[in-house]
C-alpha cells in the first residue's frame, strides 16, 4: 500500500499534475519575485502566477518544509519495507524513494 502511495499519489502527481494545477506544480520552488500584473476584480480571476508572486516567499518556505516531510516519510516507509524481509518489496520501495527524491529535487 505504501509503495503504491509513493508511486501513484505522489510521484505520478508530480509528473502529471491534475488539470488546472500544472502551473502550481511547475512554480512551487521557483515562485516569481515580481508583483502581479494588474489588480483582478475577483479572486476567481486571479491567475496562479499572481498568487505565487504575492506570496512567493511563503509558498517557497512551506514547500521546502513539505518536501522535507514527504522525503522523511518515504525513507521511513522504505526502512519498514526492508525490515519485513521481503527483498523484492524493499528494492521496489527504495527505487520509488529514489525517484521521489529526484523529482522533488528537480522542482
Amino acid at each position: 500500500m505504501r509503495l503504491q502511495t509513493l508511486r501513484w499519489a505522489i510521484i505520478d502527481k508530480l509528473r502529471n499534475p491534475p488539470p488546472g494545477l500544472e502551473q502550481v506544480v511547475s512554480r512551487l520552488a521557483v515562485a516569481p519575485a515580481t508583483a502581479p500584473p494588474a489588480p483582478c476584480t475577483s479572486w476567481r480571476e486571479v491567475p496562479v502566477c499572481c498568487l505565487l508572486a504575492k506570496r512567493g516567499a511563503q509558498v517557497q518556505a512551506h514547500f521546502r518544509l513539505l518536501r522535507h516531510k514527504v522525503q522523511a516519510q518515504a525513507v521511513r516507509w522504505a526502512e519498514q519495507a526492508a525490515a519485513t524481509g521481503d527483498e523484492a518489496l524493499g528494492k521496489r520501495m527504495q527505487a520509488a524513494v529514489k525517484e521521489l527524491h529526484q523529482l522533488l529535487a528537480d522542482l
